[in-house]
């Protein structure tokens, strides 16, 4: 199944070695993405963790949680598992913010969603 490399790269990003008050917030973030991302969890369940993540990422202080949403909004619409639709411009909204805050991979997967239509001066910058 394609979607437990995806919860162990989500823990790997969402578990960096940080001390205190972030490290709790971490660690929240990882629980939550095992969940969503869990496709023997019922469907309500992770609907409302991306509603609870939707949430943390009105503010734009959690660069993790917008890219985390970013990505499931990038998804396949043939992956089944998914507790969101695929929706390419709320996907690029979420990526670019992420982005903005220096998130490394936001800004290759924002690349990639501007290479697959041949898009290449927006993939580029």
């Amino acid at each position: 199944m394609r979607i437990v490399p995806v919860i162990i790269a989500v823990a790997a990003l969402l578990l960096p070695g940080m001390a205190g008050a972030e490290d709790a917030a971490a660690m929240r973030e990882a629980r939550l993405a095992r969940w969503m991302l869990d496709p023997e969890a019922p469907i309500e369940q992770r609907r409302a963790i991306v509603g609870e993540l939707e949430a943390i990422a009105k503010d734009d202080s959690e660069r993790n949680v917008l890219y985390l949403l970013g990505s499931l909004y990038r998804q396949n619409p043939a992956d089944s598992s998914s507790p969101v639709a695929q929706d390419l411009d709320r996907a690029r909204e979420l990526l670019s913010r992420a982005a903005l805050h220096g998130h490394l991979l936001a800004m290759a997967k924002l690349s990639t969603i501007e290479l697959q239509p041949g898009n290449h001066f927006e993939a580029n910058t």
